[in-house]
């Protein structure tokens, strides 16, 4: 890890360890186009570590794992394809992780917004290729195995939360083009 001084940064997606002992964010400091996964002493706060070193794209929505010691991220990569001279540009996004004893990264599947559950799970958000919609989907850590959780034809789904008590999805929702 890095440690880099903390003015001039610009951060997204904050959130705290599980000890409160630190807080982690998507970091992209000036002159960079690209952003990475920082954590700073929630107390003391005067030096920021780079967590990831990505080359280019985006690392961010980091999430810690229950007992601390993983942080999730969604990680972004454009590609640029060219029809005659007229650029596009896609993004993929897949979820990892960083273990903070290691530095070791995974990929686990293609998705954004990563929300650790309890049970070695993780929800996240997956962009469905037919509808365009967004759909929440869980994967089970140690078996690989995805589950549809949420999906609609006419809205998208992001973001999602779990409660406290493990019961509950919270997430964002959006309806796009639909007329009354």
């Amino acid at each position: 890890s890095s440690v880099q001084p903390t003015f001039g940064i610009s951060s997204a997606g904050p959130c705290f360890s599980p000890d409160g002992k630190s807080i982690c964010f998507s970091g992209t400091f000036p002159g960079e186009d690209k952003s990475n996964i920082c954590m700073i002493n929630t107390n003391e706060g005067s030096a920021i570590q780079h967590l990831t070193e990505s080359q280019s794209g985006i690392a961010a929505a980091p999430v810690f794992s229950d007992d601390g010691q993983r942080i999730f991220y969604t990680r972004g990569m454009a590609s640029t394809t060219y029809v005659g001279n007229v650029p596009t540009t896609t993004w993929t996004y897949s979820i990892w992780s960083m273990n903070k004893n290691t530095s070791i990264t995974t990929q686990y599947v293609e998705g954004s917004s990563p929300e650790f559950v309890p049970g070695e799970k993780l929800l996240f958000t997956k962009s469905n290729n037919t509808t365009g919609q967004g759909e929440i989907w869980m994967i089970d850590l140690k078996s690989g195995q995805e589950t549809l959780i949420m999906r609609d034809n006419v809205r998208g789904f992001s973001t999602p939360k779990i409660s406290p008590d493990g019961k509950r999805v919270l997430c964002v929702g959006s309806t796009i083009g639909v007329k009354p």
